[in-house]
């Protein structure tokens, strides 16, 4: 626990100098009060580490346990979980540390990009208003919603890194940076399958100019790039680059998966 307020400690000290850096606090009251939400927010992000969800116990955990019996990254040439590579990837490593750890570095690694969504959300406020306040809510309100801090430092789910790598791909598209940006969405979409449900945006940006046509041919070859991992340790070429079409098969025949809907009646 000492060594992972160590590492939230650090985290609040990236978003303190982000702050500082962008001019959005730089009176000492500003700074005093930034400083006391920062500690907030990462106190009960802290409060939640130690917290095994179903998710840890029944897949992560047992996940984690087949790379450690199987060569750590070396596993990483079998299909295990229903994540993609890059996600596994970090699953591997952290299989050669004792398993103790596991729990907390799987949340400091999504509360790292809790940050990072925060700070990109603030980023593409900016674009549309210089104001200090607009930014600051943008920053601190992502901080502070309950989903995003249930899951990442409760349930240990993931789903800020691929939505950070979302937000991040807007703003550098928005910023008329095209190749980081489809960069951006390219990680997003290696990291989960979600990332579809924003990509109709950037087809409307290409109309808008924001994109030649050029652009996208970067997309297969960062999407290879994150695959790299399990295609070295063995895995078929396909078989990585596919990866997607077993969490797909897994939905075959259903309108709603849990979801809160009228499909839920039919299916």
């Amino acid at each position: 626990m000492l060594i992972s307020a160590v590492i939230l400690i650090v985290y609040g000290i990236v978003a303190l100098y982000y702050l500082q850096r962008k001019k959005l606090v730089s009176s000492t009251k500003e700074i005093v009060l930034a400083v006391i939400a920062l500690t907030v927010a990462f106190t009960i992000r802290a409060l939640n580490l130690d917290h095994m969800s179903w998710d840890y116990t029944t897949f992560l955990s047992e996940w984690i346990n087949y790379y450690k019996t199987h060569g750590g990254l070396s596993g990483l040439s079998d299909v295990v979980g229903n994540y993609n590579v890059p996600y596994l990837t970090f699953l591997a490593f952290i299989s050669y540390f004792d398993s103790a750890y596991s729990l907390h570095l799987i949340k400091l690694f999504s509360i790292l990009f809790d940050v990072v969504l925060a700070i990109g959300s603030a980023q593409l406020v900016s674009l549309v208003n210089k104001r200090k306040a607009p930014q600051l809510a943008a920053f601190f309100g992502v901080l502070f919603i309950p989903t995003v801090i249930i899951n990442s430092s409760f349930w240990g789910q993931c789903d800020s890194i691929y939505a950070s790598f979302c937000i991040l791909s807007l703003y550098f598209a928005l910023s008329k940076k095209p190749w980081v940006s489809i960069v951006m969405i390219a990680i997003a979409f290696s990291f989960k399958l979600q990332t579809v449900f924003i990509m109709p945006v950037f087809l409307l940006l290409w109309g808008c100019g924001y994109f030649k046509w050029y652009h996208f041919t970067v997309f297969p070859v960062v999407y290879l790039m994150m695959m790299l991992p399990s295609i070295i340790a063995g895995m078929p070429f396909i078989d990585a680059m596919l990866l997607y079409s077993t969490q797909l098969g897994d939905a075959v025949g259903k309108y709603s998966n849990n979801g809160p809907s009228l499909w839920l009646l039919v299916q």
